[in-house]
């Protein structure tokens, strides 16, 4: 292969690479518009990506969607593949600021849930948020009784 032809190919992939980059964030951006409109007392809504579930061990992949803090529960919604992950505020025991989950990492704070899962066992979830702090903060608040 020439020269031109390998500055060619690594161009063509850069431009791959950025167009898959700008769709995710077009698409998520999208689905962050439709989460205010469909649930209009969230608390607090915003692009995060997946690090997995505890007990599903460390085979998941990563993946970017909109987490979502309800009054009732805090839900995550996968982009692709489209899942959707819900966790009862009530089930919540604590959160956590690791920089590693399920031998992840970029080396940066993640939100990480510890929660009592559907058998009654601890379970954990964690994103990569923006403000990890505040979402902590937040989610540690008990959610307003309902009258």
């Amino acid at each position: 292969m020439t020269t031109e032809g390998i500055v060619l190919l690594v161009v063509g992939v850069l431009g791959l690479i950025v167009a898959v980059l700008l769709a995710v964030r077009w698409l998520t951006s999208r689905r962050l518009k439709a989460i205010w409109q469909r649930f209009p007392n969230a608390q607090r809504a915003a692009q995060a990506n997946f690090y997995g579930q505890e007990s599903k061990g460390k085979g998941q992949l990563r993946g970017s969607g909109v987490l979502v803090l309800l009054p009732d529960q805090l839900l995550f919604e996968m982009l692709a593949p489209r899942r959707q992950h819900a966790i009862p505020r009530n089930h919540i025991i604590r959160t956590e600021s690791p920089s590693a989950y399920l031998g992840k990492t970029n080396f940066r704070p993640l939100l990480k849930v510890v929660f009592q899962g559907e058998t009654g066992k601890l379970d954990s979830m964690a994103w990569l948020v923006q403000d990890v702090p505040a979402w902590q903060a937040q989610i540690s608040v008990p959610p307003p009784v309902q009258q």
